[in-house]
């Protein structure tokens, strides 16, 4: 879904999804291999925000992308918040056609 993040002092767009069910620390795991992924930038976090600069997302764009998220564990679902930063202060705000589907971790 559509969503905002805050990174910072930041309020970027961002899109959102609910993952039920699934153990956090390795769908964590999973999640920041994604991001490493095809490039030798390391995923950095601070204060429970993570950040990757040059980002390799096939199934998002053929460009590098600049990956801001957070993960927060609530119950029985993991919440998880991305803004894809295309150039600079562009971002990726809706998911559309096959690509709503096609990111896999």
């Amino acid at each position: 879904m559509e969503d905002s993040l805050q990174i910072g002092n930041s309020l970027l767009p961002a899109i959102s999804v609910v993952i039920p069910e699934v153990i956090y620390e390795k769908t964590l795991d999973a999640w920041i291999k994604t991001l490493q992924s095809g490039t030798k930038s390391k995923v950095v976090t601070e204060n429970g925000e993570m950040t990757i600069f040059g980002a390799i997302l096939k199934d998002v764009t053929e460009f590098p992308v600049n990956v801001y998220s957070r993960f927060v564990e609530q119950d029985s679902v993991v919440f998880l918040a991305a803004a894809f930063e295309t150039r600079k202060d562009l971002y990726i705000e809706k998911a559309t056609g096959e690509a709503e589907n096609k990111i896999r971790f």
